[in-house]
């Protein structure tokens, strides 16, 4: 889009503009509506001081020290190396058609 702009091609540029936020906006309003009658049906999720928060809130604690220590990198090794991830490379191969 920007790229019509720049090119001198304004109107274009500017109708594809409009279409893009017009889009987006759309999508953006779907996402808010869905998003609100989900946290309307799943309100042990959205308590403070429920257990789901306080699960989750350690969860991110164990993957930060993960992190810091390097953990994670290993992690990825072990992934990468026992062909546990083969699968994706297999299937990222298929949609370029290699």
């Amino acid at each position: 889009i920007v790229g019509i702009v720049i090119g001198g091609e304004v109107f274009a540029g500017t109708i594809y503009l409009l279409l893009y936020a017009l889009g987006l906006g759309i999508v953006m309003l779907g996402v808010a509506l869905l998003g609100q009658r989900l946290i309307n049906k799943l309100g042990w999720a959205t308590d403070p001081h429920g257990w789901f928060k306080k699960i989750l809130g350690i969860i991110f604690v164990i993957i930060g020290l993960g992190i810091i220590s390097g953990i994670d990198k290993d992690i990825t090794a072990w992934v990468v190396e026992g062909g546990l991830y083969d699968w994706i490379i297999n299937l990222e191969s298929r949609f370029r058609g290699n």
